[in-house]
Protein backbone atom coordinates (compact mmCIF):
# COMPACT_ATOMS: atom_id res chain seq x y z
CA UNK A 1 0.00 0.00 0.00
CA UNK A 2 1.79 3.27 -0.74
CA UNK A 3 0.14 6.78 0.51
CA UNK A 4 0.89 10.00 -2.22
CA UNK A 5 1.23 13.47 -0.99
CA UNK A 6 -0.98 15.97 -2.82
CA UNK A 7 1.50 19.01 -3.34
CA UNK A 8 1.71 22.35 -5.71
CA UNK A 9 3.30 22.93 -8.64
CA UNK A 10 6.34 24.21 -6.64
CA UNK A 11 7.06 22.54 -3.42
CA UNK A 12 9.30 24.39 -0.74
CA UNK A 13 12.12 22.76 0.10
CA UNK A 14 10.62 22.11 3.84
CA UNK A 15 7.58 19.94 2.12
CA UNK A 16 10.40 18.35 -0.46
CA UNK A 17 12.56 16.96 2.23
CA UNK A 18 10.30 14.54 4.64
CA UNK A 19 8.46 13.80 1.30
CA UNK A 20 11.64 12.53 -0.38
CA UNK A 21 12.83 10.67 2.40
CA UNK A 22 9.71 8.85 2.95
CA UNK A 23 7.39 8.56 0.28
CA UNK A 24 7.82 7.26 -3.32
CA UNK A 25 5.39 9.15 -5.24
CA UNK A 26 3.76 12.59 -5.14
CA UNK A 27 0.75 14.00 -6.84
CA UNK A 28 0.13 17.78 -8.26
CA UNK A 29 -3.03 19.06 -10.12
CA UNK A 30 -2.37 19.93 -13.89
CA UNK A 31 -5.67 22.46 -13.52
CA UNK A 32 -4.13 24.80 -11.01
CA UNK A 33 -4.46 27.79 -13.83
CA UNK A 34 -8.42 27.02 -14.14
CA UNK A 35 -9.17 28.48 -11.00
CA UNK A 36 -8.48 31.41 -13.08
CA UNK A 37 -11.62 32.84 -15.02
CA UNK A 38 -9.78 33.35 -18.06
CA UNK A 39 -7.50 30.77 -18.27
CA UNK A 40 -5.74 29.25 -21.19
CA UNK A 41 -4.20 26.43 -23.40
CA UNK A 42 -1.22 28.53 -22.50
CA UNK A 43 -1.58 28.39 -18.99
CA UNK A 44 -2.01 24.84 -18.53
CA UNK A 45 1.36 23.96 -20.72
CA UNK A 46 3.07 26.43 -18.99
CA UNK A 47 1.95 24.45 -15.58
CA UNK A 48 3.00 21.46 -16.97
CA UNK A 49 6.48 22.79 -17.53
CA UNK A 50 7.09 24.21 -14.47
CA UNK A 51 6.04 20.87 -13.06
CA UNK A 52 8.52 18.89 -14.64
CA UNK A 53 10.91 22.16 -14.31
CA UNK A 54 10.52 21.14 -10.39
CA UNK A 55 10.43 16.94 -10.11
CA UNK A 56 11.50 15.48 -7.08
CA UNK A 57 14.58 13.27 -7.35
CA UNK A 58 13.67 9.40 -6.86
CA UNK A 59 9.59 10.07 -7.09
CA UNK A 60 7.25 9.16 -9.69
CA UNK A 61 4.91 12.07 -10.14
CA UNK A 62 0.68 11.62 -10.45
CA UNK A 63 -1.21 14.70 -12.65
CA UNK A 64 -4.70 15.07 -11.53
CA UNK A 65 -6.90 15.39 -14.14
CA UNK A 66 -8.79 18.84 -13.31
CA UNK A 67 -12.30 16.79 -12.52
CA UNK A 68 -12.34 18.68 -9.31
CA UNK A 69 -12.29 22.14 -10.92
CA UNK A 70 -15.25 21.15 -12.89
CA UNK A 71 -17.30 20.03 -10.03
CA UNK A 72 -16.47 23.14 -7.86
CA UNK A 73 -16.91 25.37 -11.28
CA UNK A 74 -14.02 27.14 -11.87
CA UNK A 75 -14.42 25.21 -15.37
CA UNK A 76 -17.89 25.73 -16.20
CA UNK A 77 -20.13 24.20 -18.65
CA UNK A 78 -19.24 26.01 -21.68
CA UNK A 79 -15.67 25.24 -21.56
CA UNK A 80 -16.16 21.71 -20.66
CA UNK A 81 -15.41 20.67 -23.68
CA UNK A 82 -12.79 22.91 -24.52
CA UNK A 83 -10.82 21.91 -21.26
CA UNK A 84 -11.35 17.99 -22.21
CA UNK A 85 -9.14 19.08 -25.66
CA UNK A 86 -6.79 20.79 -23.33
CA UNK A 87 -6.39 17.73 -21.55
CA UNK A 88 -5.85 15.16 -23.27
CA UNK A 89 -3.24 18.03 -25.94
CA UNK A 90 -1.61 17.81 -22.73
CA UNK A 91 -1.22 14.23 -22.28
CA UNK A 92 0.38 13.99 -25.67
CA UNK A 93 2.81 16.80 -25.62
CA UNK A 94 4.05 15.60 -22.09
CA UNK A 95 3.24 11.42 -22.32
CA UNK A 96 7.33 10.48 -21.68
CA UNK A 97 7.50 12.87 -18.87
CA UNK A 98 4.23 11.57 -16.97
CA UNK A 99 4.22 8.43 -15.05
CA UNK A 100 0.56 8.74 -14.02
CA UNK A 101 -2.61 10.65 -14.92
CA UNK A 102 -6.08 10.11 -13.91
CA UNK A 103 -8.88 10.42 -15.82
CA UNK A 104 -11.08 13.51 -16.65
CA UNK A 105 -14.04 12.56 -15.31
CA UNK A 106 -17.21 14.72 -15.36
CA UNK A 107 -19.57 14.49 -12.47
CA UNK A 108 -20.82 17.64 -11.46
CA UNK A 109 -23.97 17.17 -9.14
CA UNK A 110 -26.44 19.76 -10.93
CA UNK A 111 -25.89 17.44 -14.37
CA UNK A 112 -28.70 15.46 -15.76
CA UNK A 113 -27.63 11.60 -16.87
CA UNK A 114 -27.92 13.12 -20.49
CA UNK A 115 -25.01 15.85 -19.34
CA UNK A 116 -22.59 13.48 -17.49
CA UNK A 117 -22.91 11.09 -20.31
CA UNK A 118 -22.53 13.52 -23.31
CA UNK A 119 -19.08 15.13 -20.92
CA UNK A 120 -17.63 11.66 -20.44
CA UNK A 121 -18.62 10.16 -23.36
CA UNK A 122 -16.23 12.35 -25.39
CA UNK A 123 -13.17 12.57 -22.56
CA UNK A 124 -13.15 8.80 -22.40
CA UNK A 125 -13.69 8.67 -26.25
CA UNK A 126 -10.48 10.75 -26.27
CA UNK A 127 -8.75 9.27 -23.93
CA UNK A 128 -8.84 5.63 -25.55
CA UNK A 129 -8.27 6.96 -29.08
CA UNK A 130 -4.92 7.78 -26.99
CA UNK A 131 -4.36 4.78 -25.80
CA UNK A 132 -4.93 3.01 -29.54
CA UNK A 133 -2.46 5.69 -30.92
CA UNK A 134 -0.33 5.30 -27.79
CA UNK A 135 -0.27 2.06 -26.03
CA UNK A 136 1.95 2.79 -23.51
CA UNK A 137 -0.43 5.48 -22.06
CA UNK A 138 -2.34 1.99 -21.04
CA UNK A 139 0.15 2.19 -18.12
CA UNK A 140 -0.08 5.77 -17.13
CA UNK A 141 -3.43 7.01 -17.16
CA UNK A 142 -6.09 5.61 -14.19
CA UNK A 143 -9.81 5.47 -15.07
CA UNK A 144 -12.00 7.22 -12.08
CA UNK A 145 -14.65 5.79 -11.11
CA UNK A 146 -17.75 7.71 -9.30
CA UNK A 147 -19.81 5.66 -7.09
CA UNK A 148 -21.65 8.33 -3.84
CA UNK A 149 -25.02 7.43 -5.24
CA UNK A 150 -26.58 4.86 -6.88
CA UNK A 151 -27.34 6.30 -9.69
CA UNK A 152 -24.04 7.64 -10.36
CA UNK A 153 -22.78 4.03 -9.95
CA UNK A 154 -25.68 3.01 -12.36
CA UNK A 155 -24.63 5.81 -14.57
CA UNK A 156 -20.55 4.94 -14.67
CA UNK A 157 -21.36 1.17 -15.01
CA UNK A 158 -22.82 2.61 -18.39
CA UNK A 159 -20.55 4.47 -19.54
CA UNK A 160 -17.68 1.89 -18.65
CA UNK A 161 -19.86 -0.90 -20.20
CA UNK A 162 -20.11 1.09 -23.53
CA UNK A 163 -16.57 2.01 -23.47
CA UNK A 164 -15.27 -1.26 -22.83
CA UNK A 165 -13.11 -0.06 -20.62
CA UNK A 166 -12.41 -3.48 -19.14
CA UNK A 167 -10.22 -4.09 -22.06
CA UNK A 168 -8.13 -0.66 -22.18
CA UNK A 169 -7.60 0.08 -18.31
CA UNK A 170 -5.47 -1.76 -15.97
CA UNK A 171 -5.37 1.14 -13.45
CA UNK A 172 -8.62 2.38 -11.62
CA UNK A 173 -9.28 5.17 -9.06
CA UNK A 174 -12.37 5.83 -7.03
CA UNK A 175 -13.53 9.00 -6.06
CA UNK A 176 -16.43 10.58 -4.25
CA UNK A 177 -14.98 9.10 -1.02
CA UNK A 178 -13.62 12.60 0.48
CA UNK A 179 -15.79 13.49 3.29
CA UNK A 180 -18.62 10.50 2.54
CA UNK A 181 -17.80 8.79 6.02
CA UNK A 182 -19.11 12.11 7.54
CA UNK A 183 -21.82 12.55 5.90
CA UNK A 184 -23.51 9.30 6.07
CA UNK A 185 -22.32 8.63 9.09
CA UNK A 186 -20.69 5.75 8.49
CA UNK A 187 -18.39 3.50 10.71
CA UNK A 188 -16.40 1.72 7.70
CA UNK A 189 -14.91 2.85 4.52
CA UNK A 190 -16.75 3.00 1.12
CA UNK A 191 -14.21 2.09 -0.55
CA UNK A 192 -13.83 -1.11 0.92
CA UNK A 193 -17.42 -2.71 -1.23
CA UNK A 194 -16.74 -0.67 -4.04
CA UNK A 195 -13.12 -1.66 -4.66
CA UNK A 196 -14.56 -5.50 -4.41
CA UNK A 197 -17.10 -4.25 -6.77
CA UNK A 198 -14.64 -2.82 -9.23
CA UNK A 199 -12.65 -6.27 -9.16
CA UNK A 200 -15.61 -8.25 -9.95
CA UNK A 201 -16.37 -5.94 -12.57
CA UNK A 202 -13.06 -6.42 -14.25
CA UNK A 203 -12.92 -10.08 -13.69
CA UNK A 204 -16.30 -10.35 -14.97
CA UNK A 205 -16.42 -7.87 -18.20
CA UNK A 206 -12.73 -8.66 -19.49
CA UNK A 207 -12.71 -10.57 -22.67
CA UNK A 208 -11.42 -14.03 -22.87
CA UNK A 209 -9.60 -13.06 -25.87
CA UNK A 210 -7.36 -10.18 -24.46
CA UNK A 211 -3.99 -10.55 -24.30
CA UNK A 212 -3.74 -9.23 -20.88
CA UNK A 213 -4.80 -11.03 -17.50
CA UNK A 214 -8.07 -10.64 -15.71
CA UNK A 215 -7.45 -9.05 -12.80
CA UNK A 216 -6.11 -5.20 -12.72
CA UNK A 217 -2.73 -3.94 -11.23
CA UNK A 218 -3.75 -1.14 -9.15
CA UNK A 219 -6.51 0.84 -7.73
CA UNK A 220 -6.21 4.40 -6.42
CA UNK A 221 -8.12 6.34 -3.37
CA UNK A 222 -8.82 9.54 -3.75
CA UNK A 223 -8.87 12.04 -1.41
CA UNK A 224 -7.95 9.22 1.79
CA UNK A 225 -5.08 9.01 4.34
CA UNK A 226 -7.02 8.25 7.97
CA UNK A 227 -6.03 5.25 9.97
CA UNK A 228 -8.69 3.30 9.34
CA UNK A 229 -8.45 4.15 5.04
CA UNK A 230 -3.79 3.21 5.21
CA UNK A 231 -4.52 -0.31 7.32
CA UNK A 232 -8.04 -1.47 5.93
CA UNK A 233 -6.35 -0.97 2.60
CA UNK A 234 -3.35 -2.70 3.39
CA UNK A 235 -5.14 -5.31 4.45
CA UNK A 236 -7.37 -5.20 0.97
CA UNK A 237 -4.45 -5.07 -1.15
CA UNK A 238 -3.21 -8.13 0.54
CA UNK A 239 -6.85 -9.83 0.02
CA UNK A 240 -7.06 -9.28 -3.86
CA UNK A 241 -3.40 -8.93 -4.75
CA UNK A 242 -3.79 -5.22 -6.27
CA UNK A 243 -1.95 -2.61 -5.73
CA UNK A 244 -3.56 -0.25 -3.60
CA UNK A 245 -2.99 3.55 -3.32
CA UNK A 246 -3.73 6.83 -1.71
CA UNK A 247 -3.80 10.45 -1.27
CA UNK A 248 -4.36 13.42 0.13
CA UNK A 249 -3.30 16.80 0.69
CA UNK A 250 -2.83 16.16 4.79
CA UNK A 251 1.27 16.95 5.07
CA UNK A 252 0.00 20.78 3.46
CA UNK A 253 -2.93 21.45 5.46
CA UNK A 254 -1.37 23.22 8.13
CA UNK A 255 -3.36 23.18 11.52
CA UNK A 256 -2.62 22.91 15.59
CA UNK A 257 0.21 20.22 16.19
CA UNK A 258 -1.74 19.40 18.69
CA UNK A 259 -4.62 18.43 16.78
CA UNK A 260 -2.45 15.72 15.02
CA UNK A 261 -2.38 13.40 17.71
CA UNK A 262 -1.90 10.49 18.72
CA UNK A 263 0.65 9.74 16.10
CA UNK A 264 1.98 6.29 15.53
CA UNK A 265 5.87 6.26 15.36
CA UNK A 266 7.85 3.60 14.22
CA UNK A 267 11.17 3.14 16.03
CA UNK A 268 13.98 3.61 13.74
CA UNK A 269 15.72 -0.07 12.73
CA UNK A 270 13.39 -1.97 14.65
CA UNK A 271 9.89 -3.46 14.25
CA UNK A 272 8.39 -1.48 17.04
CA UNK A 273 5.85 0.78 17.01
CA UNK A 274 4.82 3.50 19.61
CA UNK A 275 1.51 5.52 19.95
CA UNK A 276 2.78 9.05 20.61
CA UNK A 277 0.25 10.87 22.84
CA UNK A 278 1.02 13.90 23.87
CA UNK A 279 3.19 16.90 22.66
CA UNK A 280 5.99 15.85 24.89
CA UNK A 281 6.02 12.14 23.26
CA UNK A 282 6.58 13.91 19.89
CA UNK A 283 10.00 14.56 20.92
CA UNK A 284 11.02 11.06 19.99
CA UNK A 285 9.70 11.77 16.01
CA UNK A 286 12.26 14.94 16.26
CA UNK A 287 15.20 12.61 16.68
CA UNK A 288 14.55 10.86 13.86
CA UNK A 289 14.08 13.68 11.74
CA UNK A 290 14.59 13.50 7.69
CA UNK A 291 16.78 16.53 7.26
CA UNK A 292 20.25 16.51 8.58
CA UNK A 293 21.15 20.07 8.23
CA UNK A 294 18.73 20.59 11.05
CA UNK A 295 20.87 18.49 13.57
CA UNK A 296 21.89 21.28 15.88
CA UNK A 297 18.36 22.88 15.99
CA UNK A 298 16.67 20.03 17.51
CA UNK A 299 16.77 21.15 21.14
CA UNK A 300 15.35 24.41 20.03
CA UNK A 301 12.40 22.40 18.16
CA UNK A 302 11.96 20.09 21.08
CA UNK A 303 11.42 23.53 23.61
CA UNK A 304 9.19 25.33 21.00
CA UNK A 305 7.08 21.42 20.21
CA UNK A 306 6.33 21.67 24.19
CA UNK A 307 4.58 24.96 23.81
CA UNK A 308 3.28 23.70 20.40
CA UNK A 309 4.85 25.38 18.49
CA UNK A 310 6.38 24.00 15.05
CA UNK A 311 7.40 25.40 11.69
CA UNK A 312 5.92 24.46 8.72
CA UNK A 313 9.06 21.73 8.01
CA UNK A 314 8.47 20.02 11.38
CA UNK A 315 4.58 20.46 10.94
CA UNK A 316 5.54 18.51 7.44
CA UNK A 317 8.08 16.08 8.98
CA UNK A 318 5.70 15.14 11.85
CA UNK A 319 2.87 14.46 9.21
CA UNK A 320 5.13 12.45 6.84
CA UNK A 321 6.38 10.17 9.68
CA UNK A 322 2.98 9.64 11.53
CA UNK A 323 2.07 8.47 7.80
CA UNK A 324 4.97 6.75 7.11
CA UNK A 325 5.00 4.56 10.59
CA UNK A 326 0.60 3.39 9.83
CA UNK A 327 2.30 2.15 6.43
CA UNK A 328 4.99 0.17 8.13
CA UNK A 329 2.43 -0.83 11.02
CA UNK A 330 0.01 -1.90 8.38
CA UNK A 331 2.74 -4.24 6.59
CA UNK A 332 3.83 -5.65 9.53
CA UNK A 333 0.26 -6.96 10.39
CA UNK A 334 -0.58 -8.58 7.06
CA UNK A 335 3.00 -9.86 7.01
CA UNK A 336 2.65 -11.36 10.12
CA UNK A 337 -0.78 -12.76 10.50
CA UNK A 338 -2.54 -14.93 7.72
CA UNK A 339 -4.96 -12.65 5.94
CA UNK A 340 -7.63 -15.35 6.86
CA UNK A 341 -7.35 -14.69 9.93
CA UNK A 342 -7.15 -11.04 9.89
CA UNK A 343 -10.41 -11.13 7.95
CA UNK A 344 -12.42 -12.72 10.58
CA UNK A 345 -11.22 -10.35 13.30
CA UNK A 346 -13.20 -8.64 15.68
CA UNK A 347 -12.51 -5.58 16.95
CA UNK A 348 -11.13 -7.06 20.66
CA UNK A 349 -8.99 -8.86 18.28
CA UNK A 350 -7.51 -6.01 16.65
CA UNK A 351 -7.16 -4.50 20.05
CA UNK A 352 -5.29 -7.45 21.80
CA UNK A 353 -2.82 -7.36 18.66
CA UNK A 354 -1.50 -3.36 19.48
CA UNK A 355 -2.18 -0.33 21.10
CA UNK A 356 -2.62 0.95 17.98
CA UNK A 357 -6.00 -0.34 17.39
CA UNK A 358 -6.99 1.36 20.91
CA UNK A 359 -7.04 4.99 19.24
CA UNK A 360 -10.67 6.26 19.18
CA UNK A 361 -12.76 3.48 17.28
CA UNK A 362 -10.17 2.75 14.88
CA UNK A 363 -10.86 -1.60 15.86
CA UNK A 364 -14.31 -1.16 15.72
CA UNK A 365 -14.31 0.92 12.02
CA UNK A 366 -11.19 -2.04 10.71
CA UNK A 367 -13.71 -4.55 12.03
CA UNK A 368 -16.43 -3.49 9.87
CA UNK A 369 -14.20 -3.46 6.78
CA UNK A 370 -13.04 -6.94 7.19
CA UNK A 371 -16.81 -8.10 7.89
CA UNK A 372 -17.51 -6.63 4.33
CA UNK A 373 -14.63 -8.01 2.92
CA UNK A 374 -16.03 -11.28 4.61
CA UNK A 375 -19.06 -10.87 2.87
CA UNK A 376 -17.95 -9.76 -0.36
CA UNK A 377 -15.38 -11.76 -1.38
CA UNK A 378 -17.40 -14.52 -2.07
CA UNK A 379 -19.34 -12.60 -5.15
CA UNK A 380 -15.82 -11.59 -6.20
CA UNK A 381 -14.61 -15.35 -6.06
CA UNK A 382 -17.15 -16.60 -7.93
CA UNK A 383 -17.30 -13.70 -10.42
CA UNK A 384 -20.77 -13.02 -10.02
CA UNK A 385 -20.84 -9.52 -10.65
CA UNK A 386 -24.74 -9.46 -11.22
CA UNK A 387 -24.57 -10.39 -6.72
CA UNK A 388 -22.08 -7.83 -5.70
CA UNK A 389 -23.65 -4.83 -7.84
CA UNK A 390 -27.33 -5.43 -6.34
CA UNK A 391 -25.45 -5.50 -3.11
CA UNK A 392 -23.43 -2.02 -3.64
CA UNK A 393 -27.18 -0.60 -5.21
CA UNK A 394 -28.52 -1.21 -1.94
CA UNK A 395 -25.86 -0.10 0.27
CA UNK A 396 -25.72 3.46 -1.93
CA UNK A 397 -29.64 3.72 -0.90
CA UNK A 398 -29.40 2.39 2.83
CA UNK A 399 -26.83 5.21 3.04
CA UNK A 400 -29.24 8.35 2.47
CA UNK A 401 -32.04 6.05 3.97
CA UNK A 402 -34.01 6.62 7.70
CA UNK A 403 -32.38 3.55 8.57
CA UNK A 404 -29.12 3.53 7.77
CA UNK A 405 -26.46 0.69 8.77
CA UNK A 406 -23.63 1.94 9.74
CA UNK A 407 -21.57 -1.23 9.49
CA UNK A 408 -21.80 -1.82 6.01
CA UNK A 409 -23.99 -5.10 6.56
CA UNK A 410 -27.44 -4.78 4.97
Amino acid sequence: MKFIPVLGANPSYATQTPVIAHFEDYLISMAEPTTSKNWTLQDVYRQLKKINSKRLPGLKLYLDSGGYQVIVGHITENRIKEYTDVYHFIIEKFLKDIDFIFSLDINTPTFNQAKIFKYNDYSIDSSIDLIKKYPELRDKQLFVVQSRFSHILEDWLQLMDKHDIADYYDRFSLGGLVSLKKTVGSQFNHFVPTALWLATYIKNRRKMATPFPKQISQIHMLGQSSRVAIISATILEKVLGIEITMDSSEIIRFSPIAAKVPMVFKVPDTSIFKVIGNLTAMEEILDNYSDVKTIEEIKEMKEKLREGKVSNQTFVEFICQNLSGLISFSKELVDSIPIEEIINWKAEDFENYHDVFKIGRLSKEVANNMALIKKLKPYYDDNNFIGIHDYMVKLLDNYYSGNHTKSGII
